[in-house]
């Protein structure tokens, strides 16, 4: 019978993603000359971990769902997937598009599977399905959509105007349904900037706003999280999420996680991230404050970027 062998019997440890359990994102952070070190910063431990992976090297992290991240290089057109225990890499079309936000709507091996880019200034969908020559491309029409996600097995998003909808691939070609949401709340105040998140939790759709300083565009004054109820059709204010933190990509992509007592996470709490910026920020719902810490201070905030990934937890066999 063949033995097994695992991918850290055959590379060195410089190259081997960090092996310790967590169940929260890590920040991982892309930088360098040309982008070939990544840092992974474990949160629970305050740590980092400076490693030069291969597959990742000279690449954009544009999403981390199921095990996996969807990359794309940063010189050529080469976009792919990578699995985070195997380190095996998916081909997919050459990609050369502007976009603002990536999903992956479920894992390489779900007949479901597709890779959706929007770009936000287009209007635009560009999308595929692991296997496929090119990819497609679809406008949303007589709307503008800031946020996707994937919830229950389906794929939603969110309009400028607040209105949810469903959105179902059928060949090159995708299907939207809107969902009617009701326009009393508080959301329907349109002289505030905000920028919006979509974020699945523990069976509930909720809608993270972050809404900008008057002074300094970009940089957060608050948050406010709603949820939608899918009986009422509306968006309903959420003043805590108990013992739970969400964490914000600058991608307009978000995640939720409960906290556990063992790990020094805050509960009720928004982690994010400022383009080009070095900070984690940890805004608190119930005082509206904000802690500031510095991740990793060998990192220059001009060539770098970072992403919330799930990591494999630690393998003890």
């Amino acid at each position: 019978m063949e033995a097994t062998v695992k991918v850290e019997d055959e590379r060195p440890s410089y190259s081997l993603l960090p092996r310790m359990s967590q169940p929260y994102p890590w920040l991982v952070i892309s930088h360098g000359e040309f982008v070939q070190r990544q840092t992974f910063f474990n949160i629970s431990q305050h740590r980092y971990y400076t490693k030069i992976i291969p597959e990742m090297c000279n690449k954009q992290i544009c999403c981390s769902s199921f095990g996996w991240l969807v990359l794309l290089d940063l010189v050529s057109s080469d976009c792919s997937l990578l699995n985070l225990i195997s380190m095996e890499t998916i081909q997919l079309p050459p990609f050369n598009m502007k976009f603002d936000t990536c999903i992956l709507t479920a894992p390489p091996s779900d007949p479901n599977c597709h890779i959706l880019f929007f770009n936000y200034i287009e209007d635009e969908f560009i999308f595929c399905f692991p296997g496929a020559c090119e990819f497609s491309k679809q406008k949303l029409e007589d709307d503008v959509v800031i946020s996707v996600t994937t919830f229950g097995g389906k794929t939603y998003c969110i309009s400028s105007e607040y209105c949810l909808l469903t959105l179902e691939f059928e060949g090159s070609s995708l299907r939207f349904t809107k969902l009617s949401v009701k326009t009393e709340s508080k959301l329907f105040n349109f002289t505030i900037q905000r920028k919006k998140y979509l974020v699945e939790f523990s069976g509930k759709l909720l809608l993270v706003c972050k809404i900008y300083s008057l002074r300094l565009y970009e940089w957060a004054s608050y948050f406010e999280v709603f949820r939608f109820d899918f009986c009422e059709r509306e968006w309903v204010e959420v003043k805590s999420i108990g013992n739970n933190a969400i964490f914000l990509a600058d991608q307009c992509y978000g995640s939720c996680y409960s906290v556990a007592e063992e790990f020094d996470i805050k509960g009720n709490s928004i982690y994010y991230t400022q383009c080009e910026d070095r900070n984690i920020y940890v805004y608190d719902l119930e005082d509206q404050s904000v802690t500031t810490y510095l991740p990793c201070p060998i990192v220059s905030r001009r060539k770098s970027s970072h992403y919330w990934c799930m990591l494999p937890m630690a393998d003890n066999s």
